[in-house]
């Protein structure tokens, strides 16, 4: 919804708020570790779930943004007119005209945010010492030993750890082939 708010309607600030969140992408994770830790360690918020969900959110917001509005600013606008002038409003000709037509970009980008969330290794390193939440890297670093590591099950693990993005591509693989074939035919 902040994609299609940013990029059809048309408000006094909505370029400069669009910069703003794309100058999210091209800060480095890196230089907020520090940063977030102490915010996240200051709202006593820190080794718990949402000490990994927060960052994760705002690091994968402004790419979602990003690719999202670039498929709406491709999409015909008569769409939406056609929808106004049958009565409907903003919020209901966004979910009858434009969210079916949003489907295959959604679908790339959870596939893009699910990968990048899946395989992150530092934040969650950073701000989760409890062991109950560890996260599949965290987890797979344990068969990781100082002098030595155990080669059978760390291979056995890595390939159970490969079945999610197997079936997540599975799922979405229909999906992510109309997205690449609806923005060669709306441009």
């Amino acid at each position: 919804m902040m994609a299609y708010a940013l990029t059809r309607m048309r408000f006094k600030y909505n370029g400069l708020i669009l910069f703003i969140l794309l100058m999210g992408v091209m800060v480095p994770i890196h230089a907020t570790l520090i940063p977030l830790f102490m915010i996240l360690k200051n709202l006593g918020i820190l080794s718990s779930r949402l000490s990994i969900i927060l960052p994760y959110i705002a690091v994968n917001l402004p790419i979602g943004v990003y690719m999202l509005s670039a498929f709406l600013r491709s999409m015909p606008k008569e769409l939406e007119e056609a929808a106004f002038i049958d009565g409907c409003g903003v919020v209901k000709s966004f979910f009858k005209v434009v969210l079916p037509l949003l489907k295959p970009p959604l679908a790339s980008v959870a596939i893009f945010v699910f990968l990048a969330v899946w395989n992150e290794l530092l934040m969650a390193a950073t701000f989760i010492q409890k062991e109950s939440l560890r996260t599949l890297p965290l987890g797979l670093m344990n068969f990781s030993g100082q002098y030595s590591i155990s080669w059978g099950p760390l291979a056995a693990a890595m390939v159970i750890s490969t079945l999610p993005i197997l079936l997540a591509y599975v799922l979405f693989s229909d999906q992510m082939e109309k997205s690449f074939t609806a923005g060669a035919i709306l441009k």
